[in-house]
């Protein structure tokens, strides 16, 4: 099982990888999109 940890740049949150997520998932890889505190 492949898993995947996105975290966001500056001026962004975890919603930026919401295409990535789910691509990801429809080729069966587990990700997980962070949200820094006091950023997006």
């Amino acid at each position: 099982m492949r898993k995947v940890v996105l975290v966001h740049g500056f001026w962004h949150g975890s919603w930026c990888w919401s295409r990535v997520v789910e691509q990801l998932a429809a080729r069966g890889v587990t990700s997980v999109a962070l949200d820094l505190e006091g950023h997006g």
